[in-house]
Order: structure tokens, then sequence, then C-alpha cells
């Protein structure tokens, strides 16, 4: 399922309202832990001196990279294509001093949120106040148009003596800091607009308010082709369309941070003449060009590790390589609880109990299944249910065991849930099946689970879940698993001890048990030890354990029916 599907993109990536905000008790499930450490870390280290602080960033910023690689080979990517005049020796140096502007933009950003004013006093150095007071004095507001420079944070602080400011914000994944951004960003700032929220930036420009706004980053299918650094990339066309419907003056900013010494050159430029014209991608090509001048100028201090070309246009190959999600591990995204609640409408409830809806039917043929915390202290508020079920589905299908296809996996903050979204296999469960077939069918259904159990087996798949409800029969006669969420993979074929401990979580269902105990449970192992291969020494091993005393079969008869059982 794609963003679109559950809602809206800002709705997706984070809570925006009161009503999806996470609310603190939820934040401090051990799972955040590490984003909280991180936080503290970032809160001392605003205590230090401006001076002391940025050197720290600067020993951090490789920290950083080789932490991140991935970002690392995006910055490397982007240096390439823009400065292909440079040699290798070159970009490997502007890389070099790009990471350690990174880290100095973390401490900036620390810097920003929390040090008092006396301490950035005297930092900033202010060029072409003269066009934001001349624009102010037409009454229709401002557009401050930048990048994402290295140094925003600490440009947008800074500015912030010069006129009270509103700055556009995009909602963070991660709602710890999503939260600490957004509240150190009301703490200074006149006003927050949350990305997208057209009607409040129109409303702050005929308020004749400056707004800090930031168009450079990839814009999707939404945005137009524009030349950047001569290559064509996704830009945004709603600067041109705000300063059309707004009529407020879009001027350029920048801000640079100067080492020697320390200081910030913050730079506004002259407001844009004949801005917007009449073709968009005119626009966009000449925003792009400003910028990419003011890059020139200063190339290691801009935000490089950002996809700026991962939207190509059509038959163009992306020049950055698929981001790896290692065994289908999914990042646990927010999703707002209206934009649950319209996805939900009209949806089947398949499963529910006291405490709610369990699993749904929507009306697109997708199924949405929930999860919650059934205990305070559990392994799922390190790594939840939700994100368990994706990796195993993923890591099934990757050793040829039919399963779902996860579309998307978020969270819910009120009431508290995991969900993943799956589109619905085709076929009926085992259960379903063999009540209404008849006896021959029934024997070969039987059969090919033993079957199939023995390959799981022999993958060193365990599933604890497993019972009739949880296969299913595919119209190609093949069998596949739901429900994956409790489900383990190792390395080699499973001993003897796991696979009868499987063996009983098969039967411990009185229903499914009398089903394979009317076929009969000796030929069903049989059939289970014949394709498993297993020696004679293993089957009456694996057998003795299925029906000793411990195990939890509802019949205490049907070990007789085993070769090598107590009743053998």
């Amino acid at each position: 399922m794609t963003n679109a599907a559950l809602g809206s993109p800002d709705e997706a990536r984070g809570p925006a309202t009161d009503a999806g905000r996470q609310a603190v008790p939820v934040l401090l499930t051990p799972r955040h832990w590490p984003s909280w450490l991180a936080l503290g870390l970032l809160r001392a280290a605003a205590l230090l001196p401006v001076g002391t602080a940025l050197q720290l960033g600067r020993w951090l910023g490789p920290v950083l990279g080789h932490l991140l690689p991935y970002r690392r080979h995006v910055a490397a990517t982007n240096l390439r294509l823009c400065f292909p005049n440079l040699s290798a020796a070159g970009q490997k140096l502007l890389l070099r001093e790009h990471l350690a502007a990174v880290g100095m933009g973390v401490m900036e950003m620390a810097l920003a949120w929390w040090a008092p004013q006396r301490r950035l006093a005297g930092l900033a150095c202010l060029e072409g106040s003269e066009h934001l007071r001349r624009a102010l004095a037409r009454g229709k507001g401002v557009l401050l148009v930048t990048g994402h420079f290295t140094a925003f944070e600490m440009g947008g602080r800074l500015i912030l003596d010069q006129a009270p400011v509103a700055f556009t914000f995009q909602a963070l994944r991660n709602p710890v800091f999503h939260r600490a951004t957004e509240k150190a960003r009301r703490l200074h700032a006149r006003r927050l607009i949350q990305r997208g929220d057209s009607r409040a930036l129109l409303r702050a420009l005929r308020d004749n308010q400056v707004v800090w706004y930031a168009p450079d980053q990839d814009a999707g299918r939404r945005g137009v082709f524009a030349p950047f650094f001569g290559i064509a990339a996704a830009t945004h066309t709603a600067t041109a369309r705000i300063a059309r419907l707004s009529g407020a003056a879009v001027l350029p900013y920048t801000v640079q941070r100067l080492c020697h010494p320390l200081a910030y050159r913050l730079t506004i430029h002259a407001p844009l003449d004949a801005f917007p014209g009449n073709d968009a991608c005119d626009d966009a090509a000449r925003t792009n060009a400003i910028l990419e001048s003011e890059i020139r100028r200063m190339p290691e201090q801009y935000l490089w590790v950002h996809r700026r070309f991962k939207t190509r246009p059509h038959g163009e190959a992306r020049p950055y390589p698929q981001k790896r999600r290692r065994s289908g591990q999914w990042p646990l995204r927010n999703l707002s609880c209206e934009a649950f609640e319209r996805r939900r409408r009209g949806s089947q409830v398949l499963s529910r109990d006291a405490h709610g809806e369990k699993v749904l039917r929507t009306v697109d043929a997708l199924v949405i299944k929930l999860f919650r915390s059934k205990r305070l202290l559990t392994s799922a508020r390190f790594y939840s249910h939700a994100r368990r079920f994706a990796r195993n589905a993923a890591r099934l299908q990757q050793r040829a065991i039919p399963s779902v296809t996860v579309e998307d996996v978020r969270r819910l903050s009120s009431p508290p849930r995991d969900l993943v979204v799956y589109r619905e296999l085709p076929g009926q469960s085992l259960r379903e099946r063999l009540a209404v077939a008849p006896p021959a069918e029934v024997r070969r259904c039987l059969l090919d689970l033993a079957a199939f159990m023995a390959t799981l087996h022999a993958k060193g798949i365990y599933f604890r879940s497993l019972h009739l409800g949880n296969v299913l029969c595919l119209p190609d006669a093949r069998l596949a698993l739901i429900d994956v969420s409790d489900l383990r993979i190792r390395r080699r074929p499973l001993n003897t001890r796991a696979r009868a401990r499987n063996f009983r979580h098969l039967l411990r269902r009185p229903e499914d048990a009398a089903v394979i105990e009317q076929f009969g449970l000796q030929a069903f192992f049989l059939e289970y030890c014949r394709c498993a291969e297993l020696g004679p020494l293993q089957r009456r091993v694996t057998s003795r354990m299925v029906t000793s005393s411990w195990s939890a079969l509802p019949s205490g008869r049907m070990g007789t029916n085993l070769p090598g059982g107590q009743g053998a």
C-alpha cells in the first residue's frame, strides 16, 4: 500500500496535529530509548561554547559517515554527478569536508534549539536587510526561498533577530525527534506551518509575515523536471504557485558558515523580478539556477546526503542503489487516527477480541492486521509484532515458501496499535477446506501438509502458530503460511526437539487434532518422516517426544498410533 492509500504524505510521515501527536507515555517505551539518549547528548552539547561544539561536530562528521554508509554513498554520488570535472581525489576531499560540515550542522541544531540568545549574539553577519525591509513595506508578505544547507538550523535561528519568521515544517519519522524539533521551533519562531498546509501559508503571507521556505528537495512525480547542475531534477512548482496566489515578494536567502573568525553570513538577495512567469518549468529552472550559484560558492556546506536526483524521467535509471531493507525490515512510520479512519471506512471485520478489532478487509481487497502489546515488559516494545510480521513474510518468500506480500507497516497513537497492511492471498485455509472436502481430498491435503511441514523444518523454519487455520491452500494446490509474526528461521534444519514441539503446536487445537486423528496420525507422521528423510533413530526419538507425558496433545490415545511411540 502506498502512502497515498493510507493518507497524505504528511500524515504518513508523522504526527501533524494534536490528535495524531505521540503522547509522552508512548514515547517512553524501550524502543525509543536510543532516540532519547541521542537527544540527551545533543542537549548536553548545547551547553558547550559555540566554537568547542563546532570542533566536536567536525570530528563527529566522519563518524556519522561510517555509521551511515548509505548516506555517505548518496553524497559521493551527488558530488560525482554535479562536479564531473573534479578529479577523483578532489571529489574525495570534498566529500570529507562535507561530512565534517554535516557533523557541525548537528551541533548547530542543538545550539539553535537550546542555546540562550546571549551566547549566539554577534555571530550573524547580515547582508541585504534592505531588500527585506522594502519587501515588507509592500504589505503582501515575504517568501524567503532557501535551500537545505548544513547550517540551515542556525540560519533559521539567527534570522529571527531581523524579523519574526514563520517556518514551514515537515513532520519527522522519528516521533521523539519530531516532538523535540517542534517544541524547540515553536519556542523561537513566530509560527510553524505544516508542510502541505497551503491555507496556513497563504494566511501568513496575507498577514505580511516572513515565511522561511525550502523547496529544494526531490518533488517526485508531482513536480517538473528542471536542470540542476546540468541534470534533470524533479523540482517543486509550489514556489511560483504561492507567489502567484499571494502576491508575496520572493527573496532568495542563504546562510554560510564562516570559520575564521567564527560567524554566519546571512544573505538576503534582491526579490526575483517578473516571478512567477507563464511557464512552471522556466520558474523551476530559475530557482534551481539561483540555488546552484550559491552552492558553487560553498559546495561542502550543501546537504548532499539527500537523494536529490531520486526521481528520474521515464526510462532513465536511478543513480542511487535501492536502499536495502534487510530481510524485509520496515521502518515503523506513524499514521494519524484520521487517516486510519478514512482507510478503514467500509472495511469488513474478519476478527476481533475483547480489546477491539484485530483483522480488517478493506474495500480494495487489502488486509489490515492490528497488533497490541499485551504486557508492559515485552520484546514487542523493542521490535514490534508488525515489523516481525513483515520481516518474516519477506524471509519466507526468499526461501520459496509462499506467504503474504506486505504493503506497509504503521503505528497508531490512539488506541496504541501497530498495524501491517498486506494483499490478501487467494484460496482458503485448510481448516475451512477440510470441513467440506470429501475423504479422498482430505487425505490428499493432509499428506501435502505433512510434506509441507517437512519442507519448513528442513529449511530451519519454526512456526509457533502452526495450525490448520494459518495454512492456506492456494488455487494451484500449493500451501502458504499466513499470520507469520510468531516465527523463527534458523540457519540449519530443525533439531528433533524443535520438530516435536512444532507437532504439538499443530495438534493442540482439538478441532485440528480430530481431523488428523480421523485420517490417521500414523499415516500423517510416516509421510512427514519420508519427506523429511528421517532415519529410524530420528523417527523413534521424535515420536516419543511428541507423545511424552509433558506433551500438550488433546487426547492421550493419539500416541498409540505413532511408530516408536509409547504404545508401539
